[in-house]
């Protein structure tokens, strides 16, 4: 009466169910349920979960590409600005050596 799919009390794999019901009195194995452990749990997805799945990762994947360009963006806006002063810097460097070598 007592069925195989209970959790068992020790290691030596001695069943937890009453004799008299067949009921598990531990809970059942993974995979199955139900008063005695009868009923076998379907691990298969629903045809819709794995669009739902494979939307959400798409968008992650989207933001994810969308932040990277972002930064990169960012980044060569700042570095452009650098450039922009350093070369303005030169330029008063070499307008002000100019004026220099025509005092002389």
């Amino acid at each position: 009466m007592c069925s195989k799919n209970c959790l068992p009390f020790d290691s030596e794999n001695i069943s937890a169910c009453n004799p008299n019901t067949g009921g598990c009195l531990l809970g059942c194995k993974a995979g199955f349920s139900g008063p005695d452990c009868q009923v076998l749990q379907s691990t298969a997805y629903a045809a819709g979960d794995s669009y739902v799945e494979l939307f959400v990762g798409l968008c992650v994947l989207a933001g994810a590409i969308f932040l990277v360009g972002y930064c990169l963006s960012a980044r060569r806006k700042v570095l452009s600005k650098e450039e922009s002063a350093a070369a303005v810097d030169d330029t008063a460097e070499d307008a002000a050596g100019k004026e220099t070598e025509v005092k002389i």
